[in-house]
């Protein structure tokens, strides 16, 4: 692998550490003391979710399994017009949706269509932040179908969130660039319950992940292959380690490790070992010589980075705000 290539990934962690977004919605989730809360300041409207700790337990106790889309209608908006519409999702997921959508449905009215919109969960709040996102998006496709572009389309930003679905859902969802590239989970180093489900289940990732360490370091992937390395990496048997990391001082850490490099400056992060402890670069590199030998399509990776930049320029926005 060049160092160039695996380097643009991190150029892509650094760029999304930087944008002050992201500790705000993850502060936004600390003050809800409530399922949800939508708050609204200059220019941006954060609405946050979280889980009750009895769902959390449940969870852990793999009281929640895959289920299939067919048999809860609720989720229809999300496969509208798929020739194969059918996949699958963690139970949990379903369940805390189901519970929130009349509250939801009456919440929808009350955003500001024109004013930014991030939707925000910690762990299997991020269940909830997710749907909820994807019916927003379903509705804006609907409004632009019939020429009305006036609608900003919601990011979703989700902290510690396990996977929730299987491929089918990715796959569907990554049909929709503009549903795909609005969905980032920031996962620490040490969040077991990010990791519940990795390559050795059907769960699939789809989305980019943003992977940071207590040291300030971080990186981020959207391939689908390399997501779960990091996270087989990252899983431990859940005895060993539950305890919930302090995603305040990994935000302190970057925001210090950045202003003290300076966001332009990538030497630092392109040396291995600041993320050796993420992800088994051997695999990594594995996984890119048999792209090369299938004869695959090897993207530019610059312009990748530079892609996700205008994609994410929304975000770019939510900086100044007070």
């Amino acid at each position: 692998m060049s160092e160039n290539m695996f380097g643009c990934e991190v150029e892509l962690g650094k760029f999304l550490g930087s944008i002050d977004i992201i500790p705000y919605s993850f502060c936004a989730i600390l003050k809800t003391s409530s399922t949800y809360e939508l708050r609204t300041s200059p220019g941006i409207q954060v609405l946050a979710f979280n889980c009750s700790s009895d769902y959390t337990t449940r969870f852990l106790d793999n009281e929640f399994g895959l289920v299939s889309s067919e048999e809860h209608k609720v989720l229809d908006f999300i496969s509208a017009g798929e020739v194969n519409p059918s996949f699958s999702i963690n139970k949990a997921a379903v369940e805390l949706f189901e519970n929130l959508t009349n509250d939801l449905e009456h919440l929808k009215y009350k955003l500001e269509a024109e004013r930014p919109l991030v939707v925000t969960g910690r762990g299997l709040g991020g269940y909830v932040a997710i749907l909820f996102a994807l019916w927003l998006h379903q509705a804006v496709d609907v409004k632009e179908s019939d020429d009305d572009w006036s609608s900003k389309r919601p990011v979703c930003i989700t902290f510690g969130c396990p996977l929730v679905g299987d491929e089918n859902l990715g796959r569907i969802i990554s049909k929709y660039p503009q549903w795909e590239s609005r969905f980032l989970n920031v996962v620490a180093k040490d969040d077991r319950f990010a990791s519940v489900y990795s390559s050795n289940s059907r769960y699939r990732p789809f989305g980019t992940f943003l992977f940071c360490t207590e040291s300030g370091a971080r990186t981020a992937f959207q391939d689908q292959d390399l997501i779960l390395a990091v996270l087989d990496k990252m899983g431990l048997p859940r005895t060993e380690n539950t305890e919930t990391p302090e995603y305040a001082k990994l935000f302190g850490a970057i925001r210090r490790k950045t202003l003290y490099r300076g966001v332009s400056e990538s030497g630092e992060f392109n040396k291995p070992e600041y993320f050796r402890d993420l992800i088994d670069i051997g695999r990594v590199e594995e996984r890119r010589k048999m792209m090369r030998k299938g004869n695959r399509k090897i993207y530019d990776q610059t312009k990748k980075v530079n892609d996700m930049k205008i994609k994410m320029v929304n975000i770019e926005m939510y900086m100044n705000m007070t």
